[in-house]
């Protein structure tokens, strides 16, 4: 009898009692996205060549004993390596956001030898990954849009609209009162 064979005799007698524990629903899962060309979610895994180490493959206990139990209702499981395949050193308990930021179309920046993706960056200089977009696209460098810190306390400043009657409305298109438009022509015929 050789070892694989044995190690499924092994996994069939296995009593854990975590049938159905979120453990080991991201365990069946994970087998099934690497092995059953039926999922949906296998041409992204199991088509890619992404497989699950033999000793997990058939044992739960194996994979719970290394992965840990789940650290809270947010975390799913995620490989490190997003082209590594299913095995210990390269699986981790992730958030949501930290598994966005670990695929194959985010977009990693390095600045002063620190690799992160866009989005990272952005949060961690008090921007958004909008802001960011934005700069490079009006011509700015990457590292310059990145690390440019955003105006304290800038604000859009009061539009005011004009009707074909020359009556002043404000940004929400009422009409300003008279004495709102009295005393801006008097502040400017101080300055003036």
């Amino acid at each position: 009898m050789d070892e694989k064979q044995m190690l499924l005799m092994a996994a069939r007698r296995e009593r854990h009692g975590m049938n159905k524990s979120p453990e080991h629903r991201a365990w069946v899962h994970m087998k099934q996205r690497c092995t059953n060309p039926k999922k949906r979610e296998y041409p992204h895994y199991g088509g890619r060549g992404i497989k699950v180490c033999d000793e997990w493959m058939h044992s739960f206990l194996a994979f719970f004993n290394h992965i840990g139990p789940r650290p809270s209702d947010r975390h799913s499981l995620d490989r490190i390596d997003v082209n590594g395949n299913y095995e210990p050193g390269n699986v981790r308990w992730a958030t949501q956001q930290e598994q966005v930021e670990n695929t194959t179309v985010a977009r990693h920046i390095t600045i002063n030898g620190r690799t992160q993706t866009l989005s990272a960056w952005a949060r961690e200089m008090g921007l958004t990954a909008g802001q960011v977009c934005q700069r490079e696209r009006s011509g700015w460098s990457i590292e310059e849009a990145i690390l440019t810190p955003s105006v304290p306390g800038q604000k859009r400043h009061m539009r005011v609209k004009r009707d074909y009657s020359g009556r002043s409305r404000d940004w929400h298109g009422r009409y300003q009162p008279e004495s709102v438009r009295a005393a801006a022509a008097i502040g400017e015929q101080s300055n003036g």
